[in-house]
């Protein structure tokens, strides 16, 4: 028992060193669907996003969207 209650402080140890180590960063890419409603009607959508790092505290966004076959309300 005393050795697994030792074990599992050393694994935790471990997961929490590795978790501080690691940057915060939004690198990577973002996708979705979803349905945009206006007065008279709705249309069905699909986005697209990249993010780039460019510097210590900058990124470069890529949005592409695009309108699918119209949605019915």
């Amino acid at each position: 028992m005393r050795s697994a209650a030792i074990l599992s402080l050393i694994f935790l140890a471990v997961a929490l060193t590795s978790a501080r180590a690691a940057p915060a960063t939004i690198e990577g890419s973002w996708r979705g669907s979803g349905i945009v409603t206006y007065r008279n009607g709705a249309d069905n959508v699909q986005c697209r996003v990249r993010y780039t790092r460019l510097t210590a505290k900058s990124f470069a966004v890529r949005l592409s969207s695009r309108r699918k076959a119209a949605a019915t309300s």
